[in-house]
């Protein structure tokens, strides 16, 4: 009798185990509950935010400051270790970053400033073609005047420059002289007389793009330019829709 008594109460609390155990699954998987809906992730506000990386800047530097004075194995760890928390936080900002601009390429810019190689060189190619069609269209309508002196070293080299950019676009340059004589392979030339002063000229050489639609005269670059800086310089001040006054 009490063996029979001793296996009931084993069965009844084997049964009151499996029971609970089987609550338990059901509440947390087939019901899908929160077992910590107690303790939700507070939402950090933008000051909290704010103060939190200040206090983060201050500690840091504080760490630094007395790993710089007093370089003890301890003080230089502390700060290795502060500074790897904040580097291993920017990281995950980076990450997160990416994924997002996966999801929304919008918000990025490199469907305009791409990153890799090749379509580094095609943008390059396509801006190419477009400052050429822009140069080749505006030389009825745009010359360059190059202010050169015979006096300082850079004039002969960037009147080279200058003539090599005119036979390229042909563009007409009108060489302005600021100290009364010509350069070497120079056949025509202007003295300047005032003409400088007008478009505000502070260095020599130096050159200027007259828009005859506008009635305009911009400055395009001063001291030794290559032919491509020059250019690039004219295309983004006129075709761009740069309005300098």
């Amino acid at each position: 009798m009490r063996v029979n008594l001793l296996l009931f109460l084993c069965c009844f609390c084997s049964l009151s185990i499996q029971a609970s155990w089987y609550d338990q699954k059901l509440e947390g998987w087939y019901y899908f509950e929160d077992p910590n809906k107690s303790s939700k992730h507070k939402e950090v506000t933008v000051d909290e935010a704010e103060d939190i990386i200040e206090k983060e800047k201050r500690e840091l530097k504080q760490l630094l400051a007395l790993a710089l004075v007093n370089p003890t194995g301890k003080n230089v760890a502390n700060y290795m270790r502060y500074q790897k928390q904040v580097v291993d936080q920017s990281n995950r900002f980076a990450e997160s970053w990416k994924i997002v601009l996966l999801d929304d390429p919008l918000l990025g810019d490199f469907l305009e400033q791409p990153t890799n190689s090749y379509a580094i060189l095609l943008k390059r190619k396509l801006e190419e073609q477009k400052r050429k069609v822009f140069l080749t269209s505006s030389k009825d309508t745009h010359f360059i005047l190059f202010f050169f002196d015979t006096n300082e070293p850079f004039s002969q080299k960037a009147w080279e420059v200058a003539q090599l950019f005119g036979s390229l676009h042909d563009w007409k340059i009108q060489p302005i002289s600021v100290s009364g004589s010509n350069l070497i392979g120079m056949d025509a030339f202007e003295v300047d007389k005032g003409i400088g002063l007008k478009v505000g000229l502070k260095a020599t050489p130096s050159f200027f793009v007259v828009d005859s639609r506008e009635n305009r005269v911009v400055p395009v670059g001063a001291g030794l330019l290559t032919v491509s800086e020059l250019e690039q310089n004219i295309y983004e001040r006129f075709a761009q829709g740069d309005k300098y006054e």
